[in-house]
């Protein structure tokens, strides 16, 4: 399924199924390259060298978008445990 994501106002989001006219680039990819990705499975030169990745148009407009994610730990905790002081 096609979908076309907007960044505006540091929001990112998408419409299913709807072609832009106004695309700076555009990237085809499977769900589970997409998951791998943000997971640090895979790279995005892993996902281009292994053709998993197709980048048409402006390929450093993908670059600054992932230069503006933050990189985290993914096992990190999402609730820790209240340690009583001493």
């Amino acid at each position: 399924m096609k979908k076309q994501c907007a960044l505006k106002n540091r929001a990112l989001t998408y419409l299913a199924a709807v072609a832009a006219s106004k695309s700076n680039v555009t990237l085809s990819l499977t769900r589970e390259t997409l998951d791998a990705i943000p997971l640090q499975c895979l790279t995005i030169k892993q996902t281009v060298e292994e053709g998993k990745l197709k980048i048409e148009g402006d390929g450093v407009k993908v670059m600054e978008l992932l230069g503006m994610l933050d990189n985290f730990t993914p096992n990190f905790e999402i609730v820790a445990p209240n340690q009583a002081k001493r």
